[in-house]
């Protein structure tokens, strides 16, 4: 099997006009360890490449982060295979609110050095102590009760959104050298 994609732009726009099906978008990622990087880049192309998931996913060794969208008669077979994958379990899930049925055309799966371009060294933090996951209701609860929120967008992205109140850190990128 291929490992990349092979077909043009316009065929791909083709193949995607001809389904009688819709796509889910979302967006997901993980800090994790993921110690062959290789094996497992290669094993997530298979596997979404025959539930016909497209997208972007950069895979490396401190996690993974993707930007997908899923066939909806795919739905459940997809979150049964993030499920039955320890690296990917109780994966918190971003769905898009809006959509676009274009928003890929192909599937992408890159080896990358890191997921996030922080300039960070990697023994500069362990990227497995994470904090605790809040719901819609919980992070509400946590605001009302004095807790601080600093928004680490980029100028950029903060000018498309941003939270109500949060402290922007106003940095041009997301670089610990270029802050």
């Amino acid at each position: 099997m291929q490992l990349r994609n092979i077909y043009s732009k316009e065929d791909l726009r083709k193949k995607l006009a001809a389904e009688n099906f819709s796509r889910k978008t979302l967006s997901f990622y993980r800090y994790v360890i993921i110690n062959d990087v290789d094996a497992f880049r290669d094993t997530l192309y298979k596997d979404f490449t025959t539930l016909s998931i497209l997208g972007r996913i950069y895979v490396a060794h401190e996690g993974i982060n993707a930007q997908i969208n899923v066939p909806e008669p795919q739905w459940h077979t997809f979150l049964n295979y993030l499920e039955q994958n320890p690296l990917l379990k109780n994966m918190p899930l971003k769905i898009a609110v809006e959509d676009s049925p274009e928003s890929f055309l192909k599937l992408i799966v890159r080896k990358k050095n890191k997921i996030v371009a922080d300039g960070l060294s990697d023994n500069t933090y362990d990227v497995t102590n994470v904090g605790t996951h809040l719901n819609a209701e919980e992070f509400n609860n946590a605001i009302d009760n004095g807790a601080i929120v600093i928004d680490m967008r980029n100028h950029y992205e903060s000018e498309v959104g941003y939270f109500h109140n949060a402290t922007k850190t106003r940095c041009r990128h997301f670089q610990a050298s270029h802050a």
